[in-house]
């Protein structure tokens, strides 16, 4: 495949052509290509039940996704390499912690947190 084709079926390259904030709801596991998925959002909003892991050295593939650029940016050099080199889970309040996650709810109030921050994100985008 040439590299344009690759941008049609990459679903990474199509969200960070999107004009707008793309903000992610995460309410359970998030493991591999939808860890690269979840980083590829503008802003992530977890609920308590959610979780981060990168398994590709367990399989010993490459994330292609921008995981290995994106994760060190987000949490750290030395937190990007032991969630990558484990495979350990990190859980919401950790995610929080080292910077994943911009606010953890409750699984039931997940979706409506979602919808406020993107009602906050419209009206400064509308700027």
């Amino acid at each position: 495949m040439d590299g344009e084709a690759d941008h049609d079926i990459n679903p990474v390259f199509q969200m960070e052509a999107c004009p707008f904030p793309i903000i992610g709801a995460v309410n359970g596991p998030a493991a591999t290509g939808g860890f690269e998925l979840a980083l590829a959002c503008d802003f992530l909003i977890g609920s308590t039940k959610a979780r981060f892991r990168d398994t590709h050295t367990t399989f010993g593939i490459a994330p292609c996704w921008g995981l290995s650029q994106k994760l060190p940016r987000l949490v750290g050099p030395q937190r990007a390499k032991f969630i990558s080199f484990t495979a350990s889970w990190v859980p919401a309040q950790q995610a929080l912690a080292w910077g994943l996650l911009v606010d953890v709810v409750e699984p039931e109030a997940l979706m409506e947190r979602a919808r406020e921050v993107s009602a906050l994100a419209a009206n400064w985008v509308a700027q």
